[in-house]
């Protein structure tokens, strides 16, 4: 059977910013392992960026890095190639 995958949506641009980073990190962190995890950050200015080193790694960030270390990530409408395209 193959891994279910979770994507986990955070930052965004909302006065809440930071803490939809904090809350997605605790989110992350207590899902269990035998799923697929997509970190997927937004910037204040609506910009996406798929996270894809370590989870350990994640706690560590700060807003600026999921920019200069993510890649742009969209989220496709296409129905036949279904999910994130990064």
């Amino acid at each position: 059977m193959s891994k279910l995958t979770i994507a986990v949506l955070f930052g965004g641009m909302s006065n809440e910013h930071e803490v939809s980073i904090i809350s997605a990190k605790n989110v992350i962190a207590q899902i269990p392992k035998d799923f697929t995890i997509l970190p997927i950050y937004i910037t204040k200015n609506g910009k996406w960026f798929l996270y894809d080193g370590p989870l350990s790694g994640l706690c560590a960030f700060i807003d600026g890095d999921f920019e200069r270390q993510g890649t742009p990530a969209v989220l496709s409408a296409d129905r036949t190639h279904k999910g994130f395209s990064a």
